[in-house]
């Protein structure tokens, strides 16, 4: 199943069970699991007193990317988010890099 597939189940299954969402309560979502995983992060890093497994750690990181998607796909559909991240590529690829031998800037080709 292809990501797309998997984010529209996800968000059939979140309103059937809680009913529809709000843009506000997406957001407030994005920060929760934004600071979940950063929490496994500290933990998985040895940098808290309470340890967790790697396995932990990547279902955060899952349930983060899966709350970012979803908000995306419901604020813009999921075909606009393809253009949206296509658009960003492009600029990012056209932005310089740094050239690490000399400390000089340089554009991608």
């Amino acid at each position: 199943m292809d990501i797309k597939a998997r984010i529209e189940e996800i968000d059939n299954a979140l309103t059937d069970n809680f009913g529809p969402s709000s843009t506000w309560r997406d957001m407030l979502s994005i920060a929760e699991e934004m600071g979940e995983f950063i929490g496994s992060y500290n933990k998985s890093s040895g940098n808290s007193r309470n340890t967790i497994s790697k396995e932990e750690m990547e279902n955060e990181w899952a349930d983060l990317i899966i709350t970012v998607m979803l908000t995306g796909f419901r604020l813009y559909g999921t075909d606009k988010c393809q253009d949206i991240i296509d658009r960003k590529q492009m600029i990012i690829f056209q932005r310089g890099w740094r050239n690490h031998d000399n400390n000089e800037h340089k554009n991608n080709p």
